[in-house]
């Protein structure tokens, strides 16, 4: 077998992840993006007319809200046929899915705005990766990356209990979610500056204080008065990591 249709066999493994309960529980938070940006002023009709979204994700939570946006003109790269299959049946589609790796990926355009939503903790080199990300970018365009925070308060106390050697340490359901890494504010806006971004600034939204597994059954409104609460806490404390870059 290739290591391309190795890679692709594997991407598929994780997108079944992504749809689990825990998966779903992720996606939604993932959701919660468009929440965060608007409420630091940035809303989906201000991120195009052109916007490339890498990796459809989960259960497509992500592309249903930013293809609902007025002048949004969107593209997604998805490396598993399986998930895009599955999120096409859906009926909810609108935008250009194309099925390739990011290896493979060559636009005939630029992009105003470029998602990359939990991808730099799955891939083998992230710098390479926004090295090449970057160069689908329109010049003065913007990045948006989003990635699990080390320093969050579940990590912490996990560390506190004896359940993580530290913070950086891969717990079993990120291991089947594909991740390879997790990030602080630092080792994110350090990765971003080496691939040539310009990271405008980095903010932090949601909060975890138990493990996924065990918040998967709090009401919605607990996950969104916590997004609400995490908008205006320092970045460290959160449980993802937001960064807004620019092409300059």
């Amino acid at each position: 077998m290739s290591i391309e249709n190795e890679k692709k066999q594997w991407l598929d493994s994780v997108g079944l992840y992504y749809r689990n309960e825990d998966g779903k529980l992720t996606s939604y938070f993932v959701y919660n993006t468009i929440a965060a940006l608007h409420q630091i002023g940035i809303v989906p009709s201000d991120l195009g007319p052109s916007v490339l979204m890498i990796g459809l994700g989960g259960v497509g939570i992500m592309c249903n809200a930013l293809q609902s946006a007025e002048n949004v003109d969107l593209t997604v790269i998805e490396g598993s046929k399986k998930v895009i299959d599955e999120y096409i049946a859906t009926g909810k589609n609108k935008a250009n899915i194309i099925h390739t790796l990011f290896e493979d990926y060559s636009p005939n355009k630029l992009f105003d705005t470029i998602y990359g939503v939990n991808v730099l903790e799955h891939v083998d080199n992230p710098v390479a990766v926004m090295q090449k990300v970057k160069t689908w970018c329109c010049k003065g365009g913007r990045g948006i990356f989003i990635v699990p925070n080390a320093d969050s308060l579940h990590r912490r106390i996990g560390v506190e209990m004896g359940l993580l050697t530290h913070r950086e340490q891969l717990h079993e359901s990120e291991k089947l979610g594909g991740h390879k890494r997790t990030y602080r504010v630092e080792t994110l806006s350090l990765d971003l500056e080496k691939a040539g971004w310009y990271v405008q600034e980095v903010r932090g939204y949601t909060l975890k204080v138990l493990s996924q597994k065990q918040m998967k059954d709090f009401p919605r409104e607990f996950h969104d008065a916590s997004l609400r609460v995490s908008l205006g806490l320092v970045p460290e404390c959160c449980s993802n990591l937001l960064a807004i870059c620019r092409d300059i």
